[in-house]
């Protein structure tokens, strides 16, 4: 209590100055933030970050050989759970298991609406590039994939946005060949490889 009262006090009544007075010698942050800032290159800065964006590939970028000839193939997207994922109540308690360890589902009946079409290529065949620009190029609802090749050069020849090729989506769809083009058939997914003569 003794030491509420002293507190108050002491910042009530000015005590006065004591011990010795110094100007502040350093710049002001913000003052020194600003002058270092006028000394950088913008420009140069700016033309390392676009060249940084137009040269990026995923770590994981995956590889597809051309193919030899024409085939199509079903892709069955059945999953087995590795855990069991728990049933959780209106106030966030678990009080059970809702799908256990070894549950499979095909996460392909769940979906509202059939995800667009993807079309796999080799952004750097001449070849596979026109292919697929005469039949996919600027067309709405199509996803366009590339395995290789500048994808800010592809994207302006195709007339809308090209995506890199990971490796997990060759994984999860068993791609083999460009071009791949990848389509919700029924409970699965179906994929019709073209060889460009």
């Amino acid at each position: 209590m003794l030491s509420i009262v002293l507190a108050t006090l002491l910042s009530v009544v000015p005590l006065g100055t004591y011990g010795n007075l110094y100007d502040i010698k350093e710049k002001d942050a913000f003052q020194e933030i600003e002058e270092r800032a006028k000394d950088i290159d913008t420009s140069k800065i700016e033309l390392e970050l676009r060249e940084k964006f137009k040269n990026y590939r995923p770590r994981d970028m995956a590889k597809l050989e051309p193919a030899r000839k024409s085939y199509s193939y079903p892709v069955e997207m059945r999953h087995v759970l590795d855990y069991d994922i728990p049933r959780v109540d209106g106030e966030g308690k678990i009080v059970g298991v809702l799908y256990p360890k070894g549950h499979a589902y095909n996460p392909v009946e769940f979906l509202p609406a059939d995800p667009p079409p993807m079309v796999v290529f080799d952004g750097q065949s001449g070849k596979e590039v026109s292919w697929v620009k005469y039949y996919y190029g600027n067309k709405p609802g199509f996803m366009l994939v590339m395995t290789q090749g500048d994808w800010v050069e592809v994207s302006k020849e195709m007339g809308q946005q090209v995506y890199y090729l990971k490796q997990v989506i060759v994984d999860k769809l068993n791609l083999k060949n460009t071009v791949s083009v990848v389509y919700r058939k029924g409970k699965n997914m179906q994929v019709d490889v073209y060889a460009i003569k």
